[in-house]
């Protein structure tokens, strides 16, 4: 992974996201891009510019002692946040998009604010939102949550190569969806083999939340054993991205800000 694009408002810029963002960098080996889009008519290009730079200057104080430190950019764009965006990624061969989330409130659809919900559904690229209660304490484990009889294998197979320079596990949480059936655990297990396990080099786990009331349980277990990392979804497809960014109340939503959103795109 080359190049990651770390999306900053520098009028309310989260140190835990910067810190998270610049770990995550050199973990994977890449390059970062510091940008902020700003509003035509208002704000103030060079004071932006100079914020993002000073930013830079912070996070290069902050590196941790490895064989690899990324080159850091600044790069500030004038423009409407979703159109703009779109243009940087395609422009700048942009592999994955840091940004962070708001603090809103304990309910799905309103936990990361609405910057994130304005370009989840037009740029096709991975997007990672990192809550405000987030820190980088070196990730254990990759969660990718789906129904796996529609489980995109594209998504588990990008899922793999990320984890492999991380050095995390990578695991998998069936949810059935709205208006299926549940399935048995031996058609679980069966499926899964079939489908995945026997066609990705490394080991895979599985769990099953059952139906979507349960999911929340399930990865709220896992962070409480010291297991949950990164939280990977499908988005703009399949059903637990709807479950997450609806509006209706889930119990238990509130875990979903200490953990960070992986928004994988499907084809």
């Amino acid at each position: 992974m080359k190049n990651i694009l770390l999306m900053i408002d520098v009028a309310n810029k989260k140190d835990n996201v910067l810190q998270y963002a610049l770990k995550l960098a050199q973990s994977l080996k890449s390059n970062m891009i510091l940008s902020c889009i700003i509003d035509d008519r208002t704000a103030n290009y060079a004071q932006a510019f100079s914020e993002l730079e000073k930013i830079k200057e912070d996070l290069k104080g902050h590196w941790v002692a490895t064989d690899f430190k990324p080159v850091i950019t600044s790069l500030v764009e004038r423009g409407v946040f979703a159109e703009t965006m779109f243009n940087l990624v395609k422009d700048l061969h942009i592999e994955l998009i840091l940004m962070g989330a708001a603090d809103g409130k304990n309910t799905t659809g309103f936990l990361f604010g609405k910057k994130v919900r304005e370009i989840v559904d037009k740029i096709n690229c991975p997007i990672l939102i990192i809550p405000e209660q987030v820190v980088f304490e070196g990730l254990k484990n990759i969660l990718y949550v789906t129904d796996l009889r529609y489980t995109d294998f594209k998504i588990v197979t990008e899922l793999a190569k990320l984890s492999e320079p991380l050095h995390v596990k990578l695991s998998m949480l069936h949810v059935c969806a709205e208006g299926l059936p549940d399935l048995t655990e031996d058609v679980i297990e069966s499926l899964f083999t079939e489908t995945i396990s026997s066609r990705v080099k490394q080991p895979i786990r599985i769990f099953n939340a059952g139906k979507h009331g349960h999911a929340e349980t399930i990865i709220n277990r896992l962070m409480t054993l010291g297991e949950q990392g990164m939280l990977a979804i499908a988005h703009r497809k399949h059903h637990f991205f709807a479950h997450l960014f609806s509006d209706k109340p889930a119990e238990g939503a509130e875990v979903y800000k200490r953990v960070p959103i992986l928004l994988m795109p499907v084809a």
